[in-house]
C-alpha cells in the first residue's frame, strides 16, 4: 500500500510494506532530495503502519513547510478516518489529529491505489531497504487483535504446564489432563464425585472430620462399594484400573446419571453413611 502528498513540483510520498516497513520520500523535479523509513515488527499491523506512515509524514510537512499548503494523499480510507476522528482509539491517529489540528496548512486526502505512480514506486524501495537493513526499528505496541490472538496461548501454555507438574488435583488430572477454557459441563454432584469433595470420607478426614476412611458399613468408598448403593449397581475397579475406570464414568452419560443419583441419595441420607 502506497500514501503520498503532492506539493506542486515538489513530492514528497510515503510508502509502506504492511506490518514490517514504512517510508517516505521528498521529490523535487522527479529527484529525491529527502527519504525516511523505518521498519515495524512482524507482528505489526497494516493498520498500524499506514499511520505511522501518514505520522512521519505530516511531522515533516510541519516543520519543512510552515507557510505552504500540503495536500497528503492517502490510499486507504480507514487510517484517514481514524486521523480525522479525535476519539480514534489508536494513539498515533489521535496524535495526527492533534497535528492537523495545530498546522491549518495540511490536508489529507483519498486515492486510488496501484496506479504506478513514480513516486510510489521510489517509497516502495525505501521501504523494502528499511526492511532489509533494520536499522531503525519502530517499537509500536502490537494491536489488539494480535494480543488477543497470542495471550490465550501463552497464558494456557503456562497453565499447562502448571497443571501437568503440579500435585494437587490428581484425581481431576486424570480425567482432564490438558487445560482449556472451554468448561466440562460438570453439575455441582458430578464436581463433588470426581475431586472427592464431600460427602466423602477422604474429605472429612482431611479436615479431621472424621476418625477414618471407613463408613458405617465397613467399606472404603462406599460411593460405589457401600450396601447402601447398590441398588445403582456401580461396581468399584481393580486398584490399577481406576484411572481407566474414572474416564469411563466421565465421559459416559448414563453413568454420570448414576453418580449423581448416587451423590444426592448419600447427601439425602448422610446419617446412614457415618461411622
Amino acid at each position: 500500500m502506497e500514501d503520498f502528498f503532492i506539493r506542486n513540483l515538489e513530492y514528497l510520498l510515503t510508502d509502506l510494506k504492511p506490518g514490517v516497513g514504512a517510508a517516505f520520500c521528498v521529490l523535487e523535479n522527479n529527484i529525491v532530495s529527502y527519504e525516511g523509513s523505518t521498519e515495524l515488527r512482524d507482528n505489526n499491523s497494516i493498520y498500524q503502519a499506514e499511520l505511522i506512515a501518514q505520522f512521519k509524514a505530516v511531522e515533516y510537512s510541519r516543520v519543512n513547510y510552515i507557510n505552504e499548503d500540503i495536500t497528503i494523499f492517502v490510499d486507504n480510507k480507514a487510517s484517514i478516518l481514524a486521523s480525522i476522528n479525535p476519539k480514534a482509539r489508536n494513539e498515533t491517529a489521535r496524535t495526527i489529529f492533534t497535528n492537523l489540528l495545530e498546522a491549518q496548512n495540511i490536508y489529507l486526502s483519498w486515492i486510488k491505489a496501484h496506479l504506478n505512480y513514480f513516486g510510489n514506486e521510489q517509497a516502495d524501495y525505501f521501504a523494502k531497504q528499511a526492511i532489509e537493513t533494520s536499522s531503525n526499528v519502530s517499537a509500536l505496541m502490537y494491536p489488539i487483535p494480535h494480543l488477543k490472538r497470542v495471550l490465550p496461548k501463552d497464558l494456557l501454555t503456562k497453565w499447562q504446564n502448571i497443571w501437568t507438574d503440579g500435585d494437587r488435583g490428581r484425581s481431576t488430572y486424570v480425567i482432564a489432563p490438558k487445560v482449556s477454557f472451554k468448561s466440562l459441563h460438570w453439575n455441582r454432584k458430578e464436581i463433588l464425585f470426581f475431586t472427592n469433595h464431600r460427602p466423602f470420607k477422604i474429605y472429612f478426614l482431611h479436615f479431621k472430620l472424621a476418625p477414618s476412611l471407613f463408613c458405617s458399613c465397613g467399606e472404603i468408598g462406599y460411593a460405589t462399594s457401600c450396601i447402601f448403593t447398590l441398588s445403582w449397581d456401580t461396581k468399584t475397579p481393580a486398584i490399577q484400573l481406576e484411572d481407566q475406570w474414572i474416564k469411563h464414568v466421565a465421559n459416559n452419560q448414563l453413568s454420570r446419571k448414576k453418580i449423581k443419583l448416587i451423590i444426592k441419595h448419600i447427601h439425602e441420607y448422610e446419617f446412614l453413611f457415618k461411622n
